[in-house]
């Protein structure tokens, strides 16, 4: 009895190990990349849609209010502005960014002074802040770009982190599938089921992209996929979170073996 408790306990620990850090974090980086690209594409996509085109309208608006007081002199006893105008018909009106107005002389962009006091850049925000079109038009963007931005990430890692990995027996994404390492289930019975594929998909797109992004900005989703590799770090088994979640594990795919006893919760 003694003898085989031994070689179960040598065949666990040789069988179904976690990856080496430097390939799983290569294979997080090819994942984050791809997510990246077919999101940008398709947030170009969408971009051309009436959703899109409510995000432009209101960015537009947000410009047209900002550029209205850069043109004012917002400091009592001063004649300096955030901006100035520079006209068509002037030297550097094609390399100035920005929207174009029309006042009397002709058409103009706003372009911001070099260097500005302390004092102006205050009264400037807090224009803003009193602002009510501005603080309407900067919510409706805000709200329109994230449902654009939300569709795009939903199709790219609805893509990347389920429908690739479900063709495959490995249950990898592109990043695992170069990376060498495959998911499994916890128990180590076999490749991942279809509905912790899912369970992983929907952590990703929710509690690791979209609420980041909301609520913190777009450095969240640089932040959540490092916390993600700081947790797998700290556990011995190398699983992260969203591994703890849906009852999975990454292992190297040259370690697989599928148990035929379950394994014990630890």
């Amino acid at each position: 009895m003694e003898e085989v408790t031994n070689k179960t306990v040598e065949q666990k620990s040789n069988k179904n190990v976690k990856p080496n850090m430097i390939l799983r974090l290569a294979a997080a980086l090819i994942d984050i990349c791809s997510i990246f690209l077919l999101s940008l594409g398709a947030y170009s996509l969408f971009g051309k849609t009436s959703l899109g085109a409510s995000v432009t309208k209101y960015n537009e608006e947000i410009v047209t209010i900002q550029d209205s007081y850069k043109l004012q002199t917002l400091v009592e006893g001063s004649t300096e502005t955030i901006g100035y105008k520079i006209y068509e018909n002037e030297e550097g009106y094609a390399n100035a960014t920005g929207l174009v107005h029309t006042d009397d002389v002709g058409n103009y962009k706003v372009v911001n002074n070099s260097t500005i006091s302390d004092a102006l850049k205050n009264a400037y925000s807090a224009a803003l802040k009193k602002d009510v079109s501005y603080q309407n038009a900067s919510f409706n963007y805000r709200l329109c770009d994230f449902g654009v931005m939300s569709l795009a990430i939903s199709i790219a890692e609805i893509i990347l982190l389920f429908a690739i990995p479900m063709t495959n027996k490995r249950r990898a994404t592109i990043g695992k599938l170069l990376a060498g390492t495959q998911l499994i289930t916890y128990k180590i019975e076999g490749p991942a089921k279809w509905y912790q594929l899912l369970g992983r998909f929907f952590f990703v797109l929710i509690i690791e992209t979209l609420l980041p992004y909301l609520f913190v900005s777009t450095l969240a989703l640089i932040i959540a996929p490092v916390i993600a590799l700081v947790i797998s770090l700290i556990n011995k088994k190398g699983r992260t979170l969203r591994d703890l979640i849906t009852g999975t594990m990454i292992i190297d795919k040259r370690s697989y073996a599928p148990l035929i006893e379950p394994k014990e919760s630890e």
